[in-house]
């Protein structure tokens, strides 16, 4: 018993499984091993249970940094946070007296852009709250907002204001990535800016019809199972002939339908293979090759799939991807400037690399983005042990491969975060709390990801927070009010 108890003490608190492999070699039960450990400790004077630690003192609530974290950190609605203010007996427990608070930091932060050295490519988009159009531009590079303000209405003149806007205040914007909205398209091009067809907009038709093809052959099948199941059941030779009939049809309608999908599948997929910037051996692909696959592709689609949905996005592919195809000059182009530094092979295993840590991020599957990460990082470790100052050269070649865009995804994340907080607001938001709001997610620190410990406005200017974002608000807004 002894020695039972003695290896329960030793090992039950640093080995898992203790009791279960204990009852095990002794033919007891877990019960009453617990009981045994029970009493051992009783005699020996062991605690039972760790002391608990004495609570710490309450800390004094400061509301209006209460008020912020709630609003902006939370997204917790003013009329929630003034319920949340009346029950901790703290100021502002109104809606009013809430949104006057808001309204007086909002009107202190700063709302002067810094100074960029560097070229920008921008991404750009709308969202819509109350059917009135906000205009949403952020920096490709840093995901910087750079502007998110209201608009009469989404057209060429409205959008090239806004563009010509950020030209005014020392940008040198060369190109933007964005959808082919009309509107958008025309403002581009008055304030002489490349306009980049974004690659997610592009297949977006596409890939819808993608889902439509699912669905119609899982109901065809699902059809073909009840009508053989019917079949199996009739009683009468009339009633079997009538349904052997149907069966058979519905078989047919079945294999047609799962021969649609598994086509239009192959299809989309060699179509997003064609347009990634390395092929298998890490060579980058040319705009020549790239456009002779595209309008093979399109035209298959074209012949084997001509409803007119389908027909709607390979128009619009064949009509938009002339001007996607300068991102792969640009590819070719960063390949040149590091070629004379990096042997070929070592140049073809970090494009991968690279590429492939792009696809790990993208799909959602997590076994297929476990073998992507897993693939990208042995191919990061060949190229970082064959280069002198590995890590550090080959991360500058991910971020010039970063800046070549061609996505505008980053700048959707961004208006969910907004659309989140226009949601649970009362009434039209006005333009200083969209640029609190602003301010905030611009200088936020992040906790996770790629970016973890970074914030918008550091990756931009490469200048540090000095605080968090609540403080620097509070600062802003008592300075004001000073």
């Amino acid at each position: 018993m002894d020695r039972i108890a003695i290896l329960l003490e030793l090992n039950s608190r640093r080995t898992w499984g203790t009791f279960t492999s204990l009852s095990r070699r002794y033919k007891t039960s877990r019960q009453f091993l617990y009981l045994l450990q029970w009493g051992f400790r009783s005699l020996v004077g062991l605690e039972l249970s760790p002391a608990r630690e004495k609570p710490s003192p309450r800390v004094e609530v400061v509301p209006d940094e209460l008020l912020l974290a709630l609003r902006l950190q939370g997204g917790v609605s003013e009329g929630d946070l003034a319920a949340i203010f009346r029950d901790l007996h703290l100021p502002y427990q109104s809606v009013g007296a809430i949104s006057g608070k808001l309204n007086h930091f909002a009107m202190g932060v700063p709302r002067e852009l810094p100074k960029v050295m560097r070229p920008v490519i921008l991404l750009v988009d709308e969202i819509f709250h109350h059917q009135r159009p906000i205009l949403v531009v952020i920096d490709a590079q840093s995901h910087f907002i750079l502007r998110a303000q209201w608009s009469p209405d989404r057209q060429k003149d409205s959008w090239k204001a806004l563009l010509q806007g950020l030209q005014a205040e020392g940008f040198e914007v060369i190109g933007i990535v964005a959808d082919m909205g009309k509107g958008l398209c025309g403002g581009a091009k008055a304030a002489e800016i490349e306009h980049f067809p974004d690659l997610k907009h592009l297949l977006r038709p596409l890939d819808s019809r993608l889902i439509q093809y699912e669905r119609k052959a899982y109901r065809a099948i699902r059809q073909e199972y009840e009508r053989e199941r019917i079949f199996w059941n009739a009683k009468g030779v009339t009633h079997q002939e009538k349904s052997s009939v149907k069966y058979e049809a519905a078989s047919r309608q079945s294999g047609k339908a799962v021969a649609a999908f598994d086509a239009y599948r192959y299809l989309m997929e060699e179509l997003r293979r064609s347009l990634e910037p390395f092929d298998s051996r890490g060579e980058p692909r040319s705009r020549e090759n790239v456009k002779t696959n595209l309008e093979t592709l399109i035209s298959l689609l074209e012949a084997e799939f001509n409803e007119e949905n389908t027909a709607k996005g390979t128009r619009q592919l064949r009509d938009a991807h002339e001007g996607y195809l300068v991102y792969f000059d640009r590819v070719k182009a960063i390949l040149a400037e590091f070629a004379e530094e990096i042997p070929g092979e070592i140049l073809r295993e970090s494009s991968l690399a690279w590429q492939e840590e792009k696809k790990s991020a993208a799909v959602k599957s997590y076994p297929l983005k476990k073998a992507y990460r897993e693939s990208a990082l042995d191919r990061r470790f060949l190229a970082e042990s064959y280069l002198e100052n590995g890590p550090a050269r080959l991360e500058e070649f991910f971020r010039r491969l970063d800046g070549n865009v061609r996505s505008s995804s980053p700048v959707e994340s961004i208006n969910a975060l907004l659309r989140d907080y226009l949601n649970n607001s009362r009434g039209q938001i006005s333009q200083e709390i969209l640029d609190l709001l602003v301010f905030y997610l611009n200088h936020r620190v992040q906790g996770r990801g790629k970016y973890k410990g970074t914030s918008a406005y550091e990756r931009l200017t490469g200048i540090p927070e000095t605080g968090s974002v609540i403080q620097q608000i509070l600062s802003y807004g008592y300075a004001e009010a000073a």
